[in-house]
């Protein structure tokens, strides 16, 4: 899902769900939350953030995140 928030500007939202592939196993979450803001015609400033969550982790933490910060240059 993408939605204009300025004239340039945009956030987007993609969700992804991995369900286990037996009965009793759990499932694997993907959400991705950008913003992004064309600097110019051919570049943008691209910040996001990721959530990954695993109900059944092989250690103890269920949940890792990830800021990340960028510039894309479009060809």
């Amino acid at each position: 899902m993408k939605k204009r928030i300025f004239e340039k500007a945009f956030l987007s939202e993609d969700l992804t769900v991995y369900p286990g592939l037996k009965s009793d196993a759990g499932v694997i979450l993907r959400s991705e939350t950008a913003f992004i803001n064309a600097l110019r015609d051919n570049l943008d400033l691209e910040i996001k953030y990721i959530l990954d969550y695993n109900s059944e982790p092989a250690g103890k933490k269920k949940t890792d995140t990830q800021i990340i910060a960028g510039i894309k240059y479009k060809f």
